[in-house]
């Protein structure tokens, strides 16, 4: 009878603990993990094969090893630009399949090949996406040079040079919180703590228990409330600059934003064993172009001429800006020709514009008459208020609209108007993804005008 080693008992264990092993389908497929990682697919077996907790609440790895072999725990797919820079291979995998560690180029066996898209070219040094029903799926790998010293975990351990490295060691995940690019999203940071099998001296053993760290399970000698006390600290240590980054405070950070932590003590003899890593996740529907607003780029648009039946709407769009959090926002809007009103909602903060496009001539006189001969026109803009979930009305948002209860006109961007009737401030942008609700009114043509996003330093410090 053959018996078994401590640790290859100790693996198995943990192993059953966890879930049940993936049934093998019986393919290989080349797989070279993540197109942001450095160490391709070995890295991406290091960091994905320790438990997340799926949506039915049970614990499961991306990938799970049985001998020294690696199989899909989960289904997705992975393309990978070949050497000549205008293909890919496209690999799907199924739960089950073998993954056969390969250089991104030399990634053939099970795949399709495919024409790369110029998108995918350009994106593809940033990190890999994949798509699981129907979401995309972006991974990035902080890699990190910090490390803890010999026995230490706390945050007063980590020397003013150790903060600056876990500072620019963690900028890979915080570049990708500054600026959302999804929406429906879904972020989780996974921190990593791992520990060589060095037992720990009594005195830290007595620090740790002190500080709230107890040993749970004796095989490990202590290096669980060390991996515990280590993930503790650099939990701490990443909410508090990132909060500082985004400009944001701890409650509205981690209402969007998990923070998983996985020990994995007593991992081998080797000191490469003792390491801290850091992993994002982000999962939902990229934005489209259409629908981002960029800082100082305008943006041409031309709608309907809007009726009574649709609250004379010419246009309608909600819009995501795509700005780093603290910058300052303002919506400057420029009607072209014929007179329109728009109505701006970002966050509580809601605004009307009167109605803009004069240029003191004969045909302004006429866009006067034609709106003022336009009965139920102010009944209907408040209904749209309301329907976008406004409790103001026409004459609380903007009561210059009218003057002796008539219509007037003002001149807007294009005709040398006053900064003050066309631009909007919606002050500083704020962590995650802010909608802007715009709706144009145009009850008297098909409606064209500018709108831009223009952003500056935040004036207020945190």
């Amino acid at each position: 009878m053959q018996i078994k080693g401590f640790m290859e008992w100790v693996n198995e264990t943990l192993l059953n603990e966890v879930e049940i092993q993936p049934k093998p389908t019986g393919i290989k497929k080349d797989f070279a993990g993540n197109a942001n990682s450095s160490g391709g697919a070995e890295d991406f077996f290091k960091m994905f094969s320790v438990p997340y907790k799926d949506t039915d609440g049970i614990e499961r790895t991306y990938v799970k090893q049985v001998g020294t072999a690696y199989f899909a725990n989960v289904a997705f797919t992975r393309r990978y630009l070949q050497a000549d820079k205008k293909n890919v291979m496209e690999f799907t995998y199924a739960i089950g399949d073998q993954l056969i560690p390969v250089k991104e180029v030399s990634a053939k066996l099970g795949g399709v090949s495919k024409p790369a898209t110029t998108g995918e070219i350009a994106a593809y040094a940033k990190g890999q996406t994949s798509s699981v029903n129907g979401a995309t799926v972006n991974t990035k790998k902080a890699n990190f040079s910090f490390s803890f010293g010999s026995g230490e975990y706390a945050i007063e351990s980590i020397t003013p040079e150790k903060r600056a490295q876990l500072t620019t060691d963690l900028q890979p995940i915080l570049a990708e919180l500054k600026t959302p690019k999804y929406t429906n999203c879904k972020t989780t940071i996974t921190i990593t703590a791992s520990t060589s099998t060095s037992g720990l001296r009594q005195a830290t053993l007595d620090s740790l228990i002190t500080a709230g760290f107890k040993p749970v399970d004796k095989k490990y000698f202590g290096n669980d409330a060390l991996c515990a006390a280590r993930l503790a600290t650099i939990k701490k240590f990443i909410i508090s600059l990132f909060t500082t980054e985004l400009r944001t405070d701890e409650a509205a950070l981690l209402s969007k934003v998990e923070i998983k932590q996985v020990a994995k003590p007593s991992q081998g003899a080797a000191t490469t064993f003792q390491y801290i890593s850091a992993d994002i996740e982000q999962t939902g529907q990229l934005m489209q172009e259409d629908q981002k607003l960029k800082c100082d780029l305008a943006v041409n648009i031309a709608g309907t001429r809007g009726t009574s039946t649709n609250n004379y709407v010419g246009y309608k769009k909600d819009f995501y800006i795509v700005a780093v959090p603290g910058k300052s926002i303002s919506i400057k809007f420029d009607p072209k020709r014929i007179p329109d009103m728009v109505f701006l909602k970002y966050g509580t903060k809601e605004f009307l514009s009167t109605w803009l496009g004069g240029t003191n001539t004969l045909s302004e006189t006429n866009f006067v008459n034609q709106l003022n001969k336009t009965p139920d026109l102010e009944a209907k803009i408040n209904a749209e208020l309301a329907a976008c979930g406004s409790t103001e009305t026409v004459a609380t948002l903007r009561p210059n609209a009218k003057v002796n209860g008539k219509w007037v006109v003002y001149p807007g961007v294009s005709q040398g108007g006053k900064p003050d009737t066309f631009t909007f401030p919606l002050g500083e942008k704020l962590f995650g993804v802010d909608t802007l609700l715009i709706r144009c009114f145009s009850p008297l043509a098909g409606t064209e005008f500018i709108i831009t996003a223009n952003c500056s330093p935040s004036i207020v410090s945190k």
